[in-house]
């Protein structure tokens, strides 16, 4: 597997977006665009 390309990422991220649960949105936020980890424990919770 290799690196990833901005265009690769961009995609995967409007597929989380459109069709992803919260807590996988909230994940990627907070990986890929410094969301904070209290939104994963509010999604957990």
């Amino acid at each position: 597997m290799g690196i990833l390309t901005q265009n690769q990422l961009k995609s995967i991220e409007k597929h989380i977006m459109k069709n992803g649960r919260e807590i996988e949105k909230e994940k990627w936020n907070y990986i890929f665009n410094n969301g904070n980890k209290e939104a994963i424990l509010y999604e957990l919770l």
